[in-house]
Formats: C-alpha cells, sequence, structure tokens
C-alpha cells in the first residue's frame, strides 16, 4: 500500500483480512510520543475501545522481537483524539475540516434547487 504522509512523517498503511490497519510505531513517530507511552495509552483502554486494535510485534534495530499493536481506522482515530499538542491540533483540526467539507457536500445533494442553480451558473459561466 502507498504510504502517506501525517504531520510530516511517512506512514505505512497495511492491508490485512479486508481492512486497513497502522499501527503504534508509527502513531508515536507522527506524534512525537514515546512507543512504550503509546502502548500504555492503549492498554488503558476499555474492552470495546480495544476491540479496535490487536497485538502485533516488530523486529527492533539488535534484533529484538517487540510488541506494538495495529490498529484499524477507528483506533487510530480514537486514540489520537487523546494527544494533545500542536501535531495534535493540527490532526483534530483537519479531521474537523473534513467533516465540514463533507457535510457541505451532503447538504448540496440534499438541495435539488442548489444543484440546479450550480448547472444553470456553469451554464452562463461556459
Amino acid at each position: 500500500m502507498k504510504p502517506i504522509i501525517i504531520n510530516d512523517v511517512e506512514v505505512s498503511l497495511v492491508a490485512k483480512d479486508g481492512l486497513v490497519f497502522a499501527n503504534s510505531l508509527d502513531v508515536a513517530k507522527v506524534f512525537d510520543k514515546q512507543h512504550k507511552h503509546v502502548m500504555q495509552k492503549i492498554e488503558k483502554f476499555s474492552d470495546r475501545a480495544k476491540a479496535n486494535f490487536r497485538p502485533s510485534a516488530y523486529i527492533d534495530t539488535t534484533g529484538r522481537g517487540l510488541p506494538m499493536y495495529e490498529m484499524n481506522r477507528d483506533g487510530f482515530t480514537f486514540l489520537v483524539m487523546g494527544f494533545t499538542g500542536e501535531k495534535a491540533e493540527n490532526f483534530k483540526l483537519d479531521f474537523i475540516d473534513g467533516f465540514n467539507a463533507l457535510e457541505k457536500e451532503v447538504r448540496t445533494l440534499q438541495n435539488p434547487q442548489t444543484n440546479q442553480i450550480q448547472f444553470l451558473q456553469g451554464m452562463l459561466d461556459a
């Protein structure tokens, strides 16, 4: 899967079992957190929240196998919504902007008169 950029950090999302996952190592890098603190936060979640995470492992630079979590989109969002700091704030604001843009699109689609006016305006402009 093609890497994406979040807060100027390249993140590799992985497709498994028909779902897309990020991992706790990338979350730590993106938000300038220590990985152990990200792990601790996840481990404190309720069972309901933990349903969006699954334990995994990675090999560090010394060859040791260490724990990490993989998370789906909902898990990622739930986790980082609790973060603070400028990078977390930017993520939250981008998330809000996305909601606002989608709501605007939905309102436009729900109002056929607006669509007709936009169509006619486009015809006049052409």
